[in-house]
C-alpha cells in the first residue's frame, strides 16, 4: 500500500486528539499517525474485502489530524457525524462515496467497522449500515488489497 501522507503527527498533537476526542487511541492507529497522519492512496484502487457484505470495499482517503482540509480532517469529519456516532468511536477514513471506515477502540464491539451511511449495498436497511471488517487497524492495513 503507497499512502501519500498528509505528514507526521506529534505526540503532543496525538494527545491533544485523545483529549479532544475523549477516548484513548489504539497503538497500532497511533504508530500510523506518527508515520503519515493520514493520507491518500496513491496509484490504482484499493480494496479491502468485508466479510459480512460479501463484498470489496474500495478505501480512498485516512483522515489526518490538525489538517487544513477539513474534508480529509479526523475532528472535523468526527463533528459531522457526531450525532450518528455510538461511543468510543473513531472515524478514520473513507470510501469514495463518502461511506466511513470506523473503529470501537473500547468495550465489546471492540473493531473496525464499514459504516454504509449512505446505503450503497442492497443488504443495507434503517436497522442494518455497519459491518464489521477485522479486529485491529493493523489487521485492516494489512487486508487493503491493491485492484
Amino acid at each position: 500500500m503507497n499512502i501519500m501522507a498528509f505528514g507526521k503527527a506529534k505526540a503532543s498533537e496525538i494527545h491533544e486528539l485523545e483529549s479532544i476526542l475523549k477516548l484513548q487511541l489504539p497503538q497500532d492507529y497511533i504508530k500510523f499517525l506518527m508515520q503519515y497522519n493520514g493520507g491518500t492512496l496513491k496509484g490504482t484502487s484499493y480494496t479491502v474485502f468485508c466479510n459480512d457484505l460479501n463484498e470489496n470495499l474500495f478505501v480512498e482517503v485516512f483522515y489526518g489530524f490538525l489538517n487544513t482540509n477539513s474534508a480529509v480532517d479526523i475532528v472535523s469529519t468526527m463533528k459531522e457525524f457526531e450525532s450518528d456516532l455510538m461511543e468510543d468511536v473513531i472515524i478514520f477514513a473513507r470510501d469514495s462515496a463518502n461511506n466511513q471506515f470506523f473503529m470501537v477502540v473500547d468495550g465489546e464491539d471492540k473493531g473496525v467497522y464499514y459504516w454504509d451511511a449512505f446505503y450503497q449495498f442492497e443488504s443495507t436497511t434503517d436497522d442494518n449500515t455497519i459491518y464489521f471488517i477485522c479486529d485491529t487497524f493493523e489487521e485492516f492495513l494489512n487486508l487493503i488489497k491493491k485492484q
